[in-house]
């Protein structure tokens, strides 16, 4: 019951995680936080976990309650010098675009063995020999960086750097994975870190695998794996643009009202209700001489222009 009330919880999470990145999930095809097992033991195998190669020893490989980003409990596994430590599980129904989520944390960094790679994950085939097919693969290098990409075997390494990383952090990753067309997508943190890396390999994945590399002594701890379907979004349609408004005439202001100039019996102008605030006159009078003190008076001249 436990387990399955995480996978529901993690499920929503993931989807409004992934809503964020314009991406559609459907069907969960594995999930698993490791909290159903027992601890200190590696799980048993009806769960469905193999352990391919046992890096440091059998011993060492085991469900931790020391560790972990959700309840209690993580998959811990530690390498040795020229040999990993590699959990694998199969997916049935496998489709050929999924995304694969992990949380996953580093303890030292550890000397460089036999490979760059201090922990390594992807999509796995195990094929007829011991080294297997990776696909999509993330590794976490002895040179303090994460990279992307794969060639072949788990512990090589992948060719794009992605960014560098601390130990002692949870870094959770996903691998949006298309076998059609052959590439792989990283998102660090929720982050885009490289989009379109060749998945070179031209077999079929069959499920997942997690690793510590083959360093000395490396310890490694994965917690909330989770295979997902990923659905291509349906791009939206480009919206037809709105005709520019033709912008409406700039009014001409009516003239104010005014009354008529008239002439007076003594020969001065006299333009009653003046409202505006300049006055341009054109007039032919004769020189106004009956004008006297305290009159205001006018002299006006003949003009053509103002």
């Amino acid at each position: 019951m436990r387990k399955e009330l995480f996978g529901i919880l993690f499920l929503t999470m993931l989807i409004l995680n992934f809503s964020g990145n314009s991406q559609a999930i459907g069907q969960t095809y594995f999930s698993d936080n490791f909290d159903s097992y027992p601890p200190n033991v590696f799980p048993s195998y009806d769960s469905g976990w193999q352990l391919l190669c046992n890096g440091a020893g059998i011993a060492d490989q085991f469900v931790d309650t020391n560790q972990y980003v959700s309840n209690y409990q993580s998959l811990q596994l530690i390498g040795a010098s020229c040999n990993s430590a590699c959990a694998y599980h199969a997916v049935t129904l496998l489709p050929s675009k999924v995304s694969f989520v992990v949380n996953i944390r580093l303890g030292q960094l550890g000397y460089c063995g036999c490979g760059p790679a201090l922990a390594a994950f992807g999509l796995y085939n195990p094929g007829t020999n011991s080294g297997g097919t990776s696909f999509a693969g993330v590794s976490f290098n002895c040179d303090g960086y994460i990279y992307g990409g794969d060639n072949g075997n788990i512990n090589g390494g992948g060719s794009v750097r992605l960014m560098s990383y601390e130990t002692g952090t949870w870094y959770n990753i996903r691998i949006d994975v298309d076998m059609v067309n052959k590439v792989s997508n990283v998102y660090i943190g929720g982050a885009l870190r490289a989009s379109d890396i060749i998945i070179s390999e031209s077999d079929t994945p069959t499920g997942i695998v997690l690793c510590a590399g083959d360093a000395i002594n490396t310890s490694v701890w994965y917690d909330d794996v989770c295979v997902l379907d990923l659905i291509s979004p349906i791009p939206l349609p480009t919206p037809t643009p709105l005709p520019t408004p033709t912008p409406f005439p700039t009014p001409i202001p009516s003239p104010l009202p005014c009354s008529p100039a008239t002439l007076s019996a003594n020969g001065l102008l006299s333009i009653p209700d003046l409202q505006y605030s300049s006055l341009n006159i054109w007039a032919d009078f004769q020189v106004v001489n009956r004008c006297s003190p305290p009159d205001f008076c006018l002299k006006l001249t003949n003009s053509g222009t103002n």
